[in-house]
């Protein structure tokens, strides 16, 4: 006999469905905007650093534009590729398929985190800074909180279960290449901050004056000495000031001889003072009260420091001489003059020289 056991075990087992997180599906939607901000931010960097090469060559200013497309690219293969990895994380892991992430794009997610921490404490904390000059913390503290708010999002995100267990060792290497990369691209801002003022202060004493005046008004280019400084006088016919400075493309000393009948001696000082203007006379008294008065031997001058937006600067020495104002001015351009370079100014004025024109024969 045989017998025959039948058991009814019923449907199999239907397979589970994913489980989905919205929170992590928006995140990844945010981050993704993120990295497009990126993306497009590293092409704005590249063709601002070929663009500044170009006008610094103009100005006759250095700019290595080399070092600083290696900065920016140090940036760009660190950050872009961490924040496109991890959207893609957050978004295969928001709509339930956690398994398809690999180390890689589990370590993009962390890397991402690094970098939102990293970006927030620099906005809130550095004087930031971009290719139009300084970034006030009241304009850049906005974009501080949203790194700082994403930061925390993800910092919930990469407690769950597929970033787990990726070591100390590799997330601490991590950060530190994540940190080199913002802090380059932060040194890469502000060398073109640099770049751009000084091309701007050389073009206040321009290497050739002719692109502004009439080749008339040019009487020296690039040495400026007591021959020349005769000259000045000579056409304008009254007392010129003028200070010795070392021989540059930049020096020139340039006489109008119409109208108000002036001169003015200029050159720039890179890194230092910036473009210096000699004006002989004055063309107007400053309305602003000195910030201080100097003197050297028996000439006393004011000095005159004020507040300018944007980090430029500008400080002023009048005085009179012979019945006549004069005025020597050093203009910065993105930067602030230190108290040392104000005393450079200082010891400038304290050698200024006078050129008398011809006396007139009697009678005349």
């Amino acid at each position: 006999m045989s017998a025959i056991l039948e058991v009814d075990v019923g449907q199999p087992p239907a397979p589970a469905r994913p489980r989905r997180s919205v929170p992590k599906v928006l995140l990844s939607i945010v981050a993704g905007g993120y990295a497009g901000l990126f993306v497009v931010g590293a092409v704005f960097r590249i063709r601002a650093g070929v663009e500044i090469a170009s006008i610094a060559r103009l100005g006759g200013v250095s700019y290595a534009l080399p070092v600083a497309l290696a900065a920016d690219s140090l940036a760009i293969v660190a950050l872009v590729p961490a924040f496109v990895l991890g959207t893609v994380a957050l978004w295969q892991d928001g709509w339930g398929r956690p398994h398809l992430l690999g180390p890689a794009r589990r370590l993009a997610l962390w890397a991402t985190l690094f970098g939102s921490i990293v970006l927030a404490l620099m906005l809130w904390l550095a004087p930031w800074v971009q290719v139009s000059g300084p970034v006030p913390l009241s304009q850049r503290a906005p974009e501080a909180v949203a790194f700082g708010a994403l930061a925390v999002a993800l910092a919930f995100a990469v407690r769950t279960r597929p970033y787990r267990g990726l070591g100390r060792r590799t997330l601490a290497i991590t950060a530190v290449v994540l940190l080199a990369a913002v802090i380059s691209m932060y040194a890469s801002g502000r060398y073109d901050v640099g770049a751009v003022g000084s091309t701007l202060e050389a073009s206040f004493a321009p290497a050739d004056p002719r692109t502004m005046y009439p080749p008339y008004a040019i009487v020296c280019l690039r040495v400026v000495d007591p021959a020349c400084a005769q000259r000045a006088a000579d056409r304008l016919g009254a007392e010129v000031a003028w200070v010795p400075v070392p021989e540059s493309a930049h020096a020139s000393v340039l006489a109008i001889p119409v109208q108000t009948r002036f001169v003015f001696e200029r050159t720039y000082f890179p890194g230092s003072l910036g473009a210096i203007e000699l004006s002989s006379p004055a063309q107007a008294a400053s309305s602003d009260p000195p910030s201080r008065k100097i003197r050297s031997g028996g000439q006393v001058g004011w000095l005159y420091h004020p507040q300018m937006d944007e980090g430029s600067d500008a400080v002023t020495i009048q005085w009179i001489h012979g019945g006549r104002r004069y005025e020597l001015q050093a203009v910065t351009a993105f930067r602030r003059l230190t108290p040392g370079q104000v005393d450079r100014l200082i010891a400038l004025w304290a050698s200024v020289r006078y050129a008398e024109p011809p006396a007139r024969p009697a009678g005349n």
